[in-house]
């Protein structure tokens, strides 16, 4: 969450990814039972349930959202059997007035025995909730966070954490203090495992900082090594606790576990990351301060091991939850931020994406962290994020995410409870409204009138709750209205459970001034879905309620896989029943139970809908199967056969001179060849260096490894920025030729600095030669004989405008004349001049005739065939329609073995806020709208009403167009205006207009003269494929595909793209695509990769080289 007067930030997790690390994932073939549900859910109203508390606030002069900015996020609500009679029963938390125990009935009537309980905990002010067996009698306690302002600050009542221990009479004692459980720190929730493998449960305590003024404070110091920010609490109170459960009581042992930290943690989530058989814990964080994962080490300690595990997180991470979410039986995590799903709240609210703000806290160690939520797909050792793939990036202001299959369709569906009381970061009111209040000396009276005055002024805006049922494949559809849970309010913790036991989980919502959500799941009673199948657990003598257990369905290939750790969404404790969806499962061929302390159990031959029991004291050492791995395809030689080089690039932010592009374009390299460069018969490989910096060739040894070779291009040539490059026999002498393409953006345009260069092998040494004078930021080349005269021309694709985009650079087609090369581009093939930002071109043999075609493709542009004419290439009228995209990367291949070569397109990919389609048009305008001299790239998307509205903020708006301030004085009006608001219909008439058809990867096969394109899988989808590969990796006899990609240059707004490792398709000869995982094949490009080359060794090895930007490169191994 977010408070007025303080800009939200970014801190994520950097992912610092080891070549030998496990990180990759499989989207599995997971395909719901078909048809969408009408009325999944019928909400009980509060007349029939009974559940009428109400959760509203009473603002007074020691306790209001000025001075305690946590004060509306709303109190947990959990689930618990507290008489044992087989139903669960519900506890709300209320915030500042009574909770509320409601002892289920049945046949969904609720009965208030709040009093008779002795659980109201009046007073004060209130969080979360736990549901823990603490005494283990076998009977579940209730354990209550405690919140507020330091001690000292003001009137605030107590604060210490509350334990209620289950009397077995329908009654309750308070016992905090007995147990060691009464911390007086200001606690958001709670979270119970057993960290110490000893068999009972410790706790974890989420507490945070009251200093509300500091929360995007950059906390950071002086030492040896630079600047660096500080993870320590400025005050022992500010900091989580780690308490150890010595029997009887609680220890504190924070500072010997290296829990001592500093951030406002708003969730926490148990599971064994790194699968050594211990617990760790993650934990989201609210403002600029990075969530944490800490690692369990087996002696007592954790360390925070984020960095090594995400590659970027939410900024404001609010809730969270794990579970599979695309059928790999590796559980996936979901953190919610506030990203509002509509453009207009979009633009009104802060959303702490500033690019300067930003690069400071990446650079201070804060990580790299995007607004918006979350769905981090776990790799086996690591996590790809792919929110916006999935479609659930943006869901407003969100608080709890469960993830559970509210359907029973086998798929994980994802539930987000939404909403804030006040919308705080309304930008209107915090440069207008509250400066004014401020100034006014309102809040300066201190009383309950002037704070609720201040309260009035603030927009208000209630938000509807966001279901998204997964369809398979990383698919997931928003069925909220569909599904019957529409309608806005204010909602805070969510909760999940069965409680009419009828075999799917129901659904309980927190909310403010208002009665909570109680929704009735329909999926067993209307026959929708599928089977079903429930785990009730019975622990050990320790740990009675089994938390810990790992639970997996088997059934055919399928794996479902459960854990029973009941903290999860937000504040809350879900039923402590394990629910699985099992789709057309009509039989399980076996449980695998894996207990918190490793005692393992196989349970066979079990009949679906049912309730099973399963209990600790049955298990044993039974042999656990596990998902079946596949085929190591590659591996990572440590030495890397001696290649060692690793791309730096140049300081340069192009975002300074053109505030509103969508990516840099001076971040483009490093160039890779391979080929034989000194006539001994191997393979030798050039890498080439970002100016400033030198290139590298590596000769081949007679042993297979490499070696660098000393000063093969002239030093002065290291002023140029290396971004492709190709080998080819320009002179006919036999040997291999050197071509380099310089690029990037950091010059002004039209500098000598673009210009290409061409080496002559002159008896393995490199010597300049001849080009025509080209002074333009290039990057694609390929040679071919266009003219059939016996030696091979060059074309080269102009990437960019150095401080022009989009303007269109100029490309070129280089004749050879007996080594000599001069432009014949207008005479020969007069549109490839300026077709467009060209980043990659193939040649091929696509139209059957005896002439090889080239195809086009380059950001903003479609797919673009030129053939072999009388006279020259021509455009070809029967190039892909409809293919307008970002493409990154082409190859021509022959992928079913027709004869006929297929297409294969890298693009941008659908993890991506562009995502065109024919509802949602993305369009860019471009001209020099304030005649500046400067070319203005306004970025727009079409909004509910067909209008093109820009997308991006109005302050990184208004740095590229200074003069449009008194236009927009107020953030609401650019929020609401459409291009045609903004600019005259002059000014949009004059200007460069784009349009975006896709983002998609695709393979495109031709057909009755026509091209169509075919999507390749979700997996490929993730992120940017930057470069594309053909071989028979496994040996069938198909042609398989191995791309590689990612792209870090995008602005800030949109974020990195870094959620790819490699993607190896292998072909199954039907036309499809099997997809294996990389902790199966080995292969890993994890980093900002550029380009892939084979390279063959001394041994008979096939390489694979890997050239990352800013990284180093890698090796890998066919096996």
């Amino acid at each position: 969450m977010n408070m007025f007067r303080f800009f939200l930030l970014i801190t994520p997790v950097l992912f610092v990814l080891s070549c030998d690390q496990d990180t990759s994932f499989e989207a599995n073939d997971i395909s719901p039972v078909p048809g969408p549900v009408n009325g999944l859910f019928a909400e009980q109203k509060p007349g029939e349930t009974g559940i009428d508390i109400v959760n509203s606030l009473e603002i007074t002069s020691e306790l209001n959202y000025v001075n305690y900015a946590y004060i509306f996020n709303g109190g947990g609500v959990a689930m618990l059997d507290f008489d044992q009679d087989g139903l669960m029963d519900l506890y709300f938390v209320s915030t500042q007035k009574e909770n509320k125990l409601y002892r289920n009935a049945g046949n969904w009537k609720f009965e208030d025995v709040t009093s008779t309980a002795g659980v109201a905990a009046s007073g004060g002010l209130k969080s979360g909730v736990n549901v823990v067996d603490v005494n283990a009698d076998g009977y579940p306690d209730i354990y209550l966070a405690r919140t507020g302002l330091q001690k000292g600050e003001g009137a605030q009542p107590a604060r210490s954490n509350e334990l209620f221990i289950n009397q077995q009479d329908g009654t309750f004692k308070e016992a905090a203090a007995q147990y060691g459980l009464d911390s007086d720190r200001a606690t958001n929730h709670a979270n119970f495992f057993d960290y110490d493998g000893d068999g009972d449960l410790d706790c974890y305590l989420l507490n945070i900082p009251t200093d509300f003024a500091s929360v995007n404070k950059i906390r950071a110091q002086q030492t040896p090594n630079g600047i660096q920010r500080i993870t320590t609490p400025v005050h022992a109170y500010q900091s989580d606790q780690l308490l150890r459960n010595d029997g009887t009581h609680f220890t504190d042992v924070t500072m010997t576990a290296g829990i001592y930290n500093y951030g406002y943690g708003l969730s926490s989530l148990v599971h064994d990351f790194n699968s050594d058989g211990r617990q760790d814990i993650y934990i989201s964080n609210d403002y600029i301060d990075a969530d944490k994962l800490y690692i369990n080490q087996g002696n007592g300690t954790f360390t925070d091991q984020s960095q090594n595990y995400f590659r970027h997180t939410s900024l404001n991470s609010m809730g969270s939850d794990l579970a599979d979410l695309n059928g790999d039986d590796l559980p996936d995590l979901v953190t919610v931020d506030m990203l509002a799903d509509d453009m207009v709240r979009l633009k009104s609210l802060e959303n702490g994406m500033r690019p300067d703000r930003y690069n400071t806290l990446t650079r201070l160690g804060y990580g790299h962290q995007m607004m918006r939520n979350q769905m981090q797909i776990n790799n086996g050792n690591g996590f790809s994020e792919v929110g916006q793939l999935a479609g659930i990036a943006a869901s407003d202001w969100s608080w709890g995410p469960l993830l559970v299959d509210f359907d029973n369709d086998g798929n994980t569906d994802v539930f987000i409870s939404n909403g804030y009381r006040y919308d705080v970061t309304d930008m209107d009111f915090i440069a207008f409204t509250s400066d004014s209040l401020v100034a006014s000396g309102l809040l300066k009276k201190a009383d309950v009138e002037a704070y609720n005055s201040y309260l009035s002024h603030i927009p208000t805006a209630p938000q509807s709750n966001h279901m998204y049922r997964n369809l398979g494949d990383l698919k997931f559809e928003n069925t909220t209205e569909n599904w019957g849970l529409g309608g806005n309010n204010y909602s805070s913790s969510a909760i999940y459970g069965d409680l009419d036991n009828d075999g799917d989980a129901d659904l309980v919502v927190a909310t403010l001034d208002a009665p909570p959500l109680v929704y009735r799941n329909q999926a067993v009673e209307k026959g929708v879905g599928g089977s079903w199948f429930q785990i009730s657990a019975v622990g050990s003598e320790e740990n009675p309620g089994g938390y810990g257990l790992k639970a997996t369905v088997v059934a055919g290939n399928r794996r479902f896989t459960r854990e029973l750790q009941p903290v999860r969404g937000f504040l809350g404790s879900v039923d402590p029943v394990l629910q699985f969806g099992l789709g057309a499962v009509g039989q399980i061929d076996r449980i695998e139970l894996n207990w918190a302390d490793g005692k393992t159990q196989v349970i066979e031959d079990i009949a679906v809908n049912q309730r099973l029991t399963v209990n600790y004291q049955d298990a044993g050492n039974a042999k656990l199967q596990g998902a079946a791995a596949g085929a190591k395809l590659f591996s990572f030689p440590q030495d890397q056969r001696g290649l060692k080089f690793v791309h730096r690039e140049n300081t340069f932010d192009d975002f300074d001179r053109q505030a509103l592009i969508p990516r840099m374009l001076s971040r483009e390299g490093p160039a890779l060849v391979t080929g034989d460069l000194n006539g001994d018969g191997l393979d030798d490989v050039f890498l080439g260096g970002a100016a400033g910096t030198e290139s590298s060739v590596f000769l081949q040894q007679a042993n297979g490894t490499l070696k660098e070779a000393a000063n093969q291009l002239p030093k002065a040539d290291n002023r140029y920025e290396d971004v492709n490059a190709l080998l080819l026999d320009f002179d006919g002498d036999g040997d291999n030729d050197l071509y380099v393409t310089s690029g990037g953006s950091a010059f002004p345009n039209g500098s000598d600095r673009y210009q290409d260069r061409l080496y002559r092998n002159d008896g393995g040494k490199l010597v300049r030669a001849a080009l025509p004078t080209m002074p333009t930021s290039t990057g694609a080349v390929v040679a071919l004989d266009y003219d059939a005269d016996g030696d091979l021309d060059i074309i080269v694709g102009g990437r960019s405008v150095p401080g022009g985009y989009p303007n269109i650079p100029r490309s070129y087609l280089l004749e050879n004349n007996n080594g000599e090369f001069s432009d014949v581009t207008e005479r020969v093939v007069p549109e490839f001049a300026n077709i467009g930002m060209v980043t990659s071109i193939a040649v091929g043999n696509i139209e059957g005739d005896d002439r090889p075609e080239i195809v086009i493709g380059g950001e903003w542009m479609p797919i673009t065939i030129f053939t072999a004419g009388d006279n020259g290439y021509v455009r070809s009228s029967s190039s892909p329609a409809g293919s307008a995209g970002n493409w990154q990367s082409l190859l021509i291949t022959d992928l079913d073995g027709d004869g006929q070569n297929e297409i294969v397109a890298g693009n941008e990919g659908t993890n991506s806020r562009y995502k065109p389609s024919p509802e949602r048009k993305v369009r860019l305008y471009a001209d020099d709208f304030d005649g500046n001299g400067m070319v203005d790239p306004i970025l727009t998307v079409s909004d509910k009403d067909g209008r093109m509205v820009p997308m991006t903020t109005k302050a990184q708006f208004l740095k590229q167009l200074p003069g449009m301030k008194k236009k927009f004085v107020r953030t609401k009006d650019y929020a609401k205006a459409s291009v045609k608001e903004i600019f005259t219909a002059e000014q949009l008439a004059e200007a460069s207009t784009f349009e975006l058809e896709t983002v998609t990867s695709s393979v495109f096969r031709k057909s009755d003269d026509r091209w169509a394109a075919t999507a390749l899988p979700s997996v490929v989808q993730v992120s940017a494929v930057r470069a594309i590969r053909a071989a028979d990796f496994n040996g069938d006899g198909q042609t398989d595909l191995l791309l590689v990609g990612n792209d870090y240059s995008l602005n800030v707004e949109t974020g990195r793209m870094d959620g790819g490792n490699g993607v190896l398709l292998l072909n199954d000869g039907e036309g499809g695509w099997t997809t294996p995982p990389n902790r199966d094949h080995g292969l890993w490009a994890s980093l900002d990769a550029r380009r892939l080359a084979p390279i063959s060794f001394a041994d008979g090895r096939t390489g694979w080289i890997v050239a990352n930007n800013n990284g180093p490169a890698g090796l890998f191994l066919e096996e």
